[in-house]
């Protein structure tokens, strides 16, 4: 995972974004994401709100459109994989789909 002007420290192989839309149930629901996810890939997980400056940045960057969601990034900064409003966040597929991005 790249995307240095995130300023997040980064480790070897893709890594799982989750961008929740900064409410409080947003958080909560995706923290829970996060758990699931968690415990079926050793993925780099980085949970942020909407309206922080890092997600903010990856939004406009990625151009992306909606108020929450899951994205996978290789390490080159290339975009793997995107789930947003609407869409059903898997614990499963996203796990899967993260290990299938290296």
């Amino acid at each position: 995972m790249g995307l240095d002007f995130t300023h997040i420290k980064d480790e070897p192989g893709s890594a799982i974004f989750f961008i929740h839309d900064g409410t409080e149930e947003g958080e909560t629901d995706f923290k829970q994401l996060v758990k699931e996810v968690a415990r079926r890939t050793k993925k780099q997980i980085i949970l942020l709100s909407a309206d922080e400056e890092k997600a903010i940045k990856i939004i406009d960057f990625y151009d992306l459109r909606g108020t929450k969601f899951v994205i996978i990034v290789r390490d080159d900064d290339q975009l793997h994989h995107v789930w947003s409003d609407g869409e059903r966040f898997d614990p499963s597929v996203i796990a899967y789909t993260a290990q299938r991005a290296g």
